[in-house]
């Protein structure tokens, strides 16, 4: 038979359902009443679906069709369960690879051709309570009454998640702001739940939270930021940082996790400075290497200034930066008649300097 239309979850998820500008939409359902559907496949402005929460700790829902033998459905014909009633599919919007066909007729034969529910026959979800019932079935349309009830209220523990879960490293005593958010996963029957945010850091250390407290609806997810300071002069390391999300009025649901905060304290750098021979004649060129390290190390890239004063008073100053080596080379260019003496030269970079001199003859 020919290839068949996609399910309205997948036609949602590709934009040609819901999508706006001229397409069909679906009706989300969010109170108990009878709803409308035509022919899915009859390209109109009426309802091709209905979207029903099924959980809202998973984002899913029930996707309720009225499907017909019309079009790249006319293999349907041979169906009759499915012309006679409507389809389900249970699919969450955050997974495309999620949509499931339901079998609404269990005890008949498990296949294709008896998913239906049919007018006379009525689904009800335990856990929620929500109970779908086709009213009527014709070739033109389907009406369906939905009912949302209260169902049962399942506590879960929280997700917990932050960013980032390492922070960038730090001098001791610089505060560090970490993104901590939090997500309802009870059930969809519950009431709104109150976490209490907290935080477990070394002793001494400072953690502030801009809210202590998150209330959230079941599925619905939450932010705060927790800003933690380390004490002036803590040693470098990797410190972890405790963080939990604990339901205020069922402390037994809760759920934590580990933060890290790094502390590095930068070794100075050091520099040397040196010409490339002791003496001059006016004319030439004087090559001034300037080295650049830290811990015993090269530092590439670093921007390096040098300053060379005159016996007579008068200064002239050059920039270079150093390459993988550290090193950085400037060249001070003598004129024919410089003045003779002793050149005091300077060189400068990442707040460290050296100087030395050469002499002009």
């Amino acid at each position: 038979y020919s290839s068949p239309h996609y399910d309205a979850f997948h036609k949602e998820q590709l934009g040609w359902l819901n999508g706006g500008s001229g397409q069909p939409p679906i009706t989300t359902v969010t109170a108990s009443g009878t709803y409308q559907l035509s022919p899915y496949e009859v390209q109109d402005s009426n309802p091709k679906a209905l979207k029903i929460l099924q959980a809202g700790s998973t984002n899913s829902y029930y996707y309720v069709e009225f499907r017909q033998a019309q079009g790249f459905d006319s293999f349907l014909s041979n169906y009759s369960d499915v012309m006679g009633g409507v389809v389900f599919h249970s699919a969450s919007p955050s997974n495309a690879n999620s949509s499931d066909l339901l079998d609404l007729t269990p005890t008949s034969p498990a296949s294709f051709s008896h998913p239906a529910l049919v007018p006379g026959q009525s689904y009800t979800d335990a856990t929620t309570g929500i109970t779908i019932t086709p009213v009527s079935v014709s070739s033109t349309g389907a009406s369906i009454q939905v009912t949302l009830g209260s169902g049962t209220c399942t506590l879960a523990n929280p997700s917990i998640n932050v960013s980032p879960s390492q922070s960038q490293w730090v001098l001791a005593g610089s505060p560090v702001n970490f993104a901590v958010t939090v997500k309802d996963n009870d059930s969809p029957a519950c009431v709104q739940s109150t976490f209490n945010l907290g935080d477990t850091l070394p002793s001494g250390w400072s953690g502030v939270w801009n809210a202590t407290a998150l209330t959230l609806s079941p599925g619905q997810s939450g932010q705060a930021t927790l800003t933690v300071t380390s004490p002036t002069g803590t040693v470098d390391g990797f410190y972890n940082v405790g963080i939990s999300a604990t339901n205020a009025s069922s402390p037994s649901y809760t759920s934590s996790l580990t933060a890290t905060y790094v502390i590095s304290t930068p070794v100075p750098a050091s520099v040397s400075i040196a010409t490339n021979q002791p003496s001059y004649s006016g004319g030439q060129t004087v090559a001034i290497s300037v080295s650049v390290t830290s811990g015993g190390n090269p530092v590439s890239g670093a921007a390096v200034s040098v300053v060379v004063n005159k016996p007579t008073g008068g200064t002239s100053t050059l920039s270079g930066t150093t390459g993988s080596n550290g090193v950085a080379v400037v060249n001070y260019r003598l004129n024919r008649k410089a003045a003779k003496g002793t050149y005091q030269t300077m060189g400068s970079a990442n707040s460290a300097s050296a100087s030395t001199t050469f002499m002009v003859q």
